[in-house]
């Protein structure tokens, strides 16, 4: 592109040239131009300045922002004389100007100069490099082709002959430039989806600038106003997303167990799921990496025992006993001492032991006067302190039982059942029931009601029915669809309670419903055709990309027509409403060269900056011709960005310390090496592996203690429950195992007994010489037989004492006959179950419950027999919820489509309820099962279930 002040120069000398050669006045010439407004050129001189500055022309990008400029123009002070013609020569030439147009004028020469000129006459050429030809008007004129040559006014009070004023007022700013094709789908982390992404790269208005520098400066200039990149999602649906998570922060302390130490853990979250191949996450979810860093450690319990003290009675022994003493208190989660403070054990070791009365009843006699009764006989007399028999020797006791008594019923009224409904009277009711737990006899007082009546209450919460409406939401916009649409959500005003009918919806059940909302009307439009080649006209506002002495290029354009304008959130049409979209092609102009950026290849690793980049390539689709502008970059030229790359993650790692072990009886705890987040995408690798140990210590971890403890030799004592004397040697532990220390080879008062070294017990002997004869007691009004006894051997060494004393008669009704009573009752009611019996089939189906009559003692020796036979049963349908038989009704099946706000105006009215079978594809009419009453207590159930559905095509076209 060629400066404007260079040639400005050029003519100012070109026309000094001619002036100071020709004496004679010029006649001037005025041609305007479109751009630029009035051009005056006029010769010669004038003493004052005679010029004007131009109209603002169009807006154009210049120096960063969007300006308009006015150009200084010399202005002929006599309007009209705007002609002249000349024929171009060589330089030192004499060029004939006559004049023409307007109101005429003279003729003269003058002398035109070229780059040889400069040179010839040591002036340094304003602009050597764009070969610019100095010379008269008429001369620049014809060189070129016509176009006026601007010039310098010699006026010191003038402005520069082509000095240009710019401005930003009343132009719109913005960017300029081209997006870069979508490179591949990805999933960003920071945005955590999966997308593609393209770049926009700012174009500079290279004919505003001299050289690469100034465009780069205006190309800088322009990216902080412009967009640098748009991502979208679309077409990315199915692209793999990698796992996303992290660690939580770390929680309370907490005492842990196997360590014996105070931890705070921290728990690894993960917020994304891997998805199509994706990475996984290095751990799991709730992988947690523990710490005792920041925790007050555990402090273990110090204690030992006490002396035992006296011996003292305690729960029928003589015992004595010891206390223990806590000296240091738990802490921070230590380990409990293995006794509280004050816990007491006590030993019978070292005690005389009490010995406790030992003796039994024995067996009952007949019945006599109503009763029966019994002796007890003491085996054993009770001996230092020891617990005194439940009686004394040879005491009676008498009881009624087996013998016949007046018995009174009793009964008692049982709690109210749950409520149930009732499906005779529609309502919730509770009921209790009159249960006999004695029954009367032998002319006993009997109950005010018979067993199992029943007593029903309604005072029960009753049925509520539920009551719902339907709530509609205003239209809402579905960008994904491209459709509006409104929500009917159905809520329950009154909620079904205590067995009511339920609603026909549930709570919050939803439907959509678009034919309701006005739906988006898109924009639509067409371009019309292209129309005939012109030159740059004021509608083209594409920057100049020519000189102001280059050739004006043709255009052909055409224009963008909307035909109908977008409505509710309709899409826009992608051009305004008579948009103008000029070219040049199909029309002689020079070709400036075109080129893009490709679109991004595949992420690499760079190790020079350890980082992963993807780059592109420029390549010129349009080389540039006819002296049109050159591209910014070279074919194959790349450029690299980390943007929409992965980045390497290196390792990260914790040595939190693990739990103590154990190990040749010293406790010791390591670090573990614990990897946080795992190398990725070329990161670098971990030291070591996870769960690696380092740097072991003993500081922390509670030492092993040893059990300590030993025997103690008892004394001879006698054992009840093997009837022998034994002597037992007692185990007391003295210290307790702690920390996982070696434990004691016994446990605590572990006894070990043997009865070799002492003498054992002799029981007591006799001989019972029986009468075999039964006779008739008198006093119990039975028969008896009696017998004497002898003692043969006394009791010695705690042997077992006689039970009878030497020379006693023993008198007994074993082995006679008596008079036996049957003894029988009634068992409890069985559940309720359905009687499946005669009456059922002859009366219908019902629910009893039935019970048992068992003899407990047959009559015997003439006894009183019992009232009913071993095992008659008696059963009642009291107490029992009856059967209720299953009930329901046909319902028509209302196709899906009718399901709106307009429902009960459709029902009131007759509708047409057949449908599209989607799978024959033909019109059916279905009703389906609904269960009014279900089935209960063992009634009969519906012949179809809930829901079951019949169709007929009949009735449908």
């Amino acid at each position: 592109m060629r400066s404007a002040v260079p040639v400005v120069l050029a003519l100012a000398l070109g026309v000094l040239l001619c002036a100071a050669h020709a004496n004679e006045v010029h006649t001037t010439t005025t041609r305007n131009l479109n751009q630029y407004g009035k051009l005056n050129f006029q010769l010669p001189w004038e003493d004052t300045c005679n010029g004007e500055w131009s109209s603002y022309g169009s807006c154009s990008l210049k120096n960063g922002s969007n300006q308009r400029c006015k150009v200084w123009v010399y202005k002929d002070p006599a309007e009209g004389q705007n002609s002249f013609s000349g024929v171009h020569h060589d330089s030192g030439t004499s060029n004939n100007v006559s004049g023409g147009g307007g109101g005429g004028g003279g003729g003269g020469s003058c002398i035109g100069a070229d780059n040889d000129y400069y040179s010839s006459m040591g002036i340094p050429n304003p602009d050597e490099s764009e070969g610019i030809y100095v010379g008269c008007v008429s001369t620049m004129t014809s060189l070129m082709n016509n176009q006026p040559t601007l010039r310098r006014s010699l006026q010191q009070q003038c402005p520069n002959f082509g000095t240009e004023e710019c401005t930003t007022s009343g132009c719109e700013q913005g960017c300029q430039g081209t997006w870069s094709d979508y490179g591949s789908c990805f999933f960003d982390t920071a945005a955590g989806q999966t997308h593609k992404c393209r770049f926009f790269e700012p174009e500079a208005t290279v004919n505003d600038f001299n050289g690469w520098a100034d465009w780069q400066e205006d190309r800088r200039s322009l990216q902080t106003q412009c967009p640098r990149k748009e991502c979208i999602s679309d077409g990315c649906q199915e692209q793999k997303k990698d796992c996303v998570g992290g660690f939580s922060a770390y929680g309370p302390c907490k005492y842990d167990s196997a360590a014996h130490a105070n931890k705070q853990c921290k728990t690894y979250m993960i917020t994304q799921q891997a998805t199509f191949g994706g990475q996984g996450c290095p751990y799991s979810e709730g992988f947690q990496v523990c710490t005792t860093a920041g925790c007050l450690q555990t402090v273990d319990c110090v204690g030992h025992w006490n002396s035992y003290g006296p011996c003292s009675p305690s729960g029928g022994l003589s015992m004595r006993c010891r206390t223990y003493v806590v000296e240091t208190q738990a802490a921070n989660g230590g380990q409990g001492c293995p006794y509280g403070a004050g816990a007491m054990q006590c030993t019978p070791s070292g005690c005389a032991q009490p010995v406790d009365c030992e003796g039994y009843w024995m067996g009952f006699g007949s019945c006599s006067n109503g009763k029966k009764c019994r002796r007890y006989k003491v085996t054993k007399p009770e001996s230092n302190g020891g617990q005194d028999c439940p009686a004394a020797h040879n005491q009676e006791e008498c009881i009624t039982t087996g013998c016949p008594q007046p018995v009174d019923c009793v009964g008692a009224w049982g709690p109210f059942h749950p409520c149930q409904k009732n499906p005779a009277t529609n309502k919730n009711e509770k009921c209790r029931e009159y249960e006999i737990t004695t029954f009367a006899a032998n002319g006993g007082a009997q109950c005010p009601h018979h067993n199992s009546k029943m007593e029903c209450s309604d005072s029960c919460a009753q049925p509520v029915d539920c009551h719902g409406v339907w709530n509609y939401s205003p239209c809402n916009y579905n960008s994904a669809k491209h459709e509006w649409f409104k929500v009917k959500s159905y809520q329950h005003i009154v909620s079904a309670s205590n067995g009511g009918v339920g609603c026909p919806y549930s709570n919050g059940y939803s439907t959509v419903i678009i034919s309701q909302c006005s739906q988006p009307v898109d924009c639509e439009g067409e371009w019309s055709g292209y129309g005939e080649c012109h030159e740059v006209q004021g509608e083209d506002t594409r920057e100049d990309r020519r000189s102001l002495l280059g050739v004006t290029p043709m255009v052909r354009c055409r224009r963008y027509r909307i035909t109908k304008s977008a409505t509710n959130k309709g899409y826009d049409c992608p051009f305004l409403d008579d948009q103008v979209d000029c070219t040049e092609n199909g029309c002689d102009a020079k070709v400036d060269c075109v080129g893009n950026w490709g679109s991004y290849e595949e992420c690499r690793y760079d190790s020079e900056e350890h980082a992963n980049k993807r780059c592109k390539t420029y390549s010129i689709t349009t080389p540039a011709s006819g002296g049109g502008a050159e591209c910014p970059f070279t074919s194959g030229s790349p450029s690299c960005t980390k943007g929409g790359c992965v980045q390497p993650v290196d390792c990260q790692y914790e040595t939190p310390y693990g739990s103590c072990e154990i190990t040749n009886g010293v406790a010791r705890r390591c670090k573990v090496f614990t990897p946080t987040v795992l190398a990725q995408h070329g990161g670098e690798a971990c030291p070591y592996a996870a769960g690696h140990q380092m740097d072991c210590t003993t500081v922390g971890c509670a030492q092993p203690v040893d059990c300590e403890g030993h025997w103690e030799q008892g004394e001879c004592e006698y054992n009840l429950g093997s009837h022998s004397n034994i002597k037992c040697d007692v185990y007391h532990v003295t210290k307790m195992s702690m920390n996982g220390g070696q434990v004691c080879p016994h446990a605590h008062l572990q006894k070990e007994c043997k009865t070799e070294a002492c003498a054992q017990p002799v029981d007591c002997e006799w001989n019972m010489y029986q009468n075999e004869v039964c006779h008739f007691d008198e006093a119990t009004k039975t028969n008896v037989n009696c017998k004497m006894v002898e003692i043969t051997q006394e009791p010695l060494h705690n042997g077992k004492e006689c039970e009878y004393v030497n020379g006693q008669n023993d008198c007994s009704q074993e082995n006679c006959a008596q008079p036996k009573h049957c003894v029988g009752a009634w068992g409890a009611y069985g559940s309720c179950q359905l009687d499946v019996g005669l009456d059922a089939l002859l009366l219908g189906k019902t629910n009893t419950r039935c019970r048992v009559y068992s003899v407990l003692e047959e009559a015997a020796n003439g006894g009183d027999s019992c009232p009913h036979v071993d095992g008659t049963k008696e059963c009642t349908d009291g107490g029992c919820v009856q059967p209720v038989d299953c009930k329901y009704d046909w319902v028509d099946v209302i196709p899906p489509q009718m399901f709106d706000d307009s429902l009960d105006e459709q029902l009131s009215e007759k509708i047409d309820l057949c449908h599209v079978d989607t799978v024959k594809g033909t019109a059916k009419k279905c009703k389906r099962v609904q269960i009014t009453v279900p089935a209960s207590h063992n009634g009969n159930d519906c012949a179809h279930p809930e829901g079951y559905e019949v169709c007929d095509e009949s009735e449908c076209a």
